[in-house]
């Protein structure tokens, strides 16, 4: 902004070049005279306005006027930043945010302390230090309310403005770490289940592998029994590393969206194949509703392997002389709302949204596939946790039926690398219904 000498020079300049103009170009005198004092009054009412503006934020913040223009450019460049900054005064109040930081640290009222957003004595102290000069390490937060976040703030030790008085600013930079942290726990969490599960079967093979070979080798009925339970947990240990590699290998190539067209029909009618034989065995019948064709944008084996974990699942908890109900159908403009619009469960039942589907899939037409069972149907308390690592809920399940706890995660991996969406809902008592929302790609299209 000028200061009041330069703003006399370029008003003086500007009313000479104007009475030269109408000199030239033998304008009248009056209308010259009446343009002169407008401009006049223009340059005055500017510099009132940067006048005000700057005993403003002396007044509020205890900043010269001389240094305003300089405070100004910062918060310019802070506005443009695509990080969260925010700018911090001498008594630790914040003076500026974007709108990323305001956004994140939920900063709704300028002028109060950092630590009324971002509350810990760490900030407090990293604070202190940084306005004394002395470098400080990043700050790491958990914020609790609107929603649980966990943020990262970096404080520089460069001042930004230094005017007359010594006051100097930092600048506050403010980081969303929730993913990491959340993933670095879920990883955690994966190793320390995977572990315990590979070590269970391993035990149990050991301790009989033992028997066999003190007490029961001269028993031939014993035997015949251990190593059907060996066999057994054998088993389990393949399923388990099967499973492992399949989540590994989705997990791989998830940022990658498929290219490749299938039709959901066949896909259905392959996984119900290989799940009718335990079906059969369990009384439970597989019924199914759908059109000749539904083509989507999948991978067919993925796809196969999504169906195949969801109607598995749902023979498993559907008691004998139950049905396991399979739909398929085309909705136009759909929304999460319309997910569970045609169920046979109660409209109050807890429902979860799993994985959300882009905008670029729900436009226009879905494909809109229901898996509904009859099982006991799991607790609301029970619903944010599916789609977990190992995370099972089959307590009325033998451990025979138990899976590895991995067909839900493996599931709810290929939903998002489909950019498809997956939804649930269930009622105790009543069932669970899995939705699987693809993309709709019309036969003409598909061809």
């Amino acid at each position: 902004m000028p200061s009041r000498p330069e703003i006399g020079l370029l008003a003086c300049l500007a009313i000479i070049a104007i009475l030269a103009l109408g000199i030239i170009v033998q304008a009248p005198l009056l209308p010259t005279l009446i343009i002169v004092t407008l401009y006049a009054v223009l340059g005055w009412t500017l510099h009132r306005i940067s006048t005000s503006k700057a005993r403003k934020t002396e007044s509020e913040f205890g900043t010269p006027r001389k240094s305003v223009r300089h405070l100004d450019s910062w918060i310019n460049v802070i506005d443009a930043l695509p990080v969260a900054c925010a700018l911090i005064d001498r008594d630790k109040r914040v003076i500026h945010a974007n709108k990323r930081a305001q956004d994140l640290a939920t900063i709704d009222k300028i002028g109060l302390p950092l630590s009324s957003y971002l509350r810990g004595t760490e900030i407090i102290q990293a604070l202190e230090r940084a306005q004394a000069g002395y470098s400080t390490q990043p700050v790491e937060i958990l914020k609790l309310t609107p929603e649980e976040r966990y943020l990262r703030v970096t404080l520089t030790t460069a001042s930004l403005v230094r005017p007359s008085n010594g006051q100097s600013y930092l600048l506050a930079v403010i980081t969303d770490i929730t993913e990491d942290r959340v993933s670095q726990m879920q990883k955690a969490d994966f190793l320390a289940n995977a572990s315990h599960e590979l070590k269970t079967p391993i035990a149990s093979l050991l301790g009989y592998i033992e028997t066999l070979r003190h007490h029961a080798k001269d028993d031939p009925v014993a035997q015949e029994k251990f190593l059907g339970i060996m066999q057994s947990q054998a088993e389990r240990m393949v399923r388990l590393i099967d499973d492992l590699l399949s989540l590994r290998k989705i997990e791989q190539i998830e940022h990658i969206a498929p290219e490749d067209m299938a039709d959901i029909n066949q896909s259905l009618k392959a996984a119900m194949e290989v799940v009718t034989p335990i079906a059969e065995k369990n009384g439970v019948t597989l019924s199914y509703k759908g059109p000749d064709k539904a083509i989507t944008r999948a991978t067919r084996d993925e796809s196969v392997q999504l169906f195949l974990n969801l109607i598995d699942n749902a023979v498993k908890f559907t008691p004998r002389g139950e049905s396991v109900k399979i739909k398929v159908s085309s909705v136009r403009n759909w929304s999460p709302a319309v997910a569970f619009r045609d169920s046979s469960l109660p409209a109050e039942s807890p429902s979860r949204r799993i994985a959300e589907p882009p905008k670029s899939t729900i436009q226009g037409k879905v494909w809109q596939i229901q898996i509904r069972d009859q099982g006991p149907g799991f607790a609301r308390e029970h619903l944010p946790r599916i789609g977990e690592r190992f995370y099972r809920i089959a307590g009325d399940l033998s451990s025979k039926e138990k899976g590895t706890g991995l067909g839900l995660a493996i599931v709810k991996h290929i939903t998002i690398r489909h950019r498809a969406g997956l939804y649930i809902r269930s009622q105790q008592g009543e069932g669970t219904e899995f939705t699987v929302v693809l993309p709709f790609i019309s036969e003409k299209k598909a061809k």
